[in-house]
């Protein structure tokens, strides 16, 4: 079943998979290999090799859409697969991710409200003076694809999200297409 890992792995630290391809390339092993080259050392992803193209695996949406755009700039020919969210195949296992809000005051309620409504559970808030009051939340991965671009609307573009992998917890995984 695609998006499910039989067992656990380095890549399963990263609960979002995206599969790149070359159409221009008869080999898409050669790709993927140019691939991991011009991506080493980007942030928040972790490439691999594979015969159907470059496997890339990410925390965050918004670190698979920036490894997307160097390889797209680098090379035209490039198509993009769909998101998956990535479990185990341990019964129903869902990623989970810590997120951090940096919002201004004002935009707090919207923001937790937010974050409830995608299944997020607040763990602290503190004030953060001049930055404004930081948000710390847990919440599924699938739930929080699209996440920032919601909360730049929301806050004007003057909030960010970090996210950090939480592990697994039981749940329904569902793979999203992007």
């Amino acid at each position: 079943m695609p998006g499910r890992l039989d067992i656990v792995t380095p890549y399963s630290r990263y609960p979002l998979r995206l599969l790149v391809r070359d159409l221009s390339e008869t080999s898409q092993l050669s790709f993927a290999e140019q691939g991991i080259l011009l991506l080493a050392g980007a942030p928040g992803i972790q490439t691999q090799s594979s015969a159907r193209g470059l496997i890339l695996n990410a925390v965050a949406e918004r670190d698979l859409s920036a490894a997307v755009g160097m390889l797209q700039a680098a090379i035209p020919s490039v198509v993009v697969g769909a998101v998956e969210v990535v479990c185990l195949d341990q019964g129903a296992m869902e990623p989970w991710v810590r997120v951090r809000v940096t919002t201004p005051p004002d935009r707090c309620a919207e923001v937790i409200a937010q974050l409830e409504e995608r299944r997020g559970s607040i763990e602290s808030r503190e004030d953060a003076g001049d930055r404004g009051t930081i948000l710390t939340a847990t919440a599924p991965v699938a739930a929080m694809l699209g996440y920032d671009d919601v909360l730049s609307v929301t806050t004007g573009g003057r909030a960010i999200a970090d996210y950090e992998f939480a592990g697994y917890r039981p749940g329904r995984a569902r793979t999203r297409q992007d």
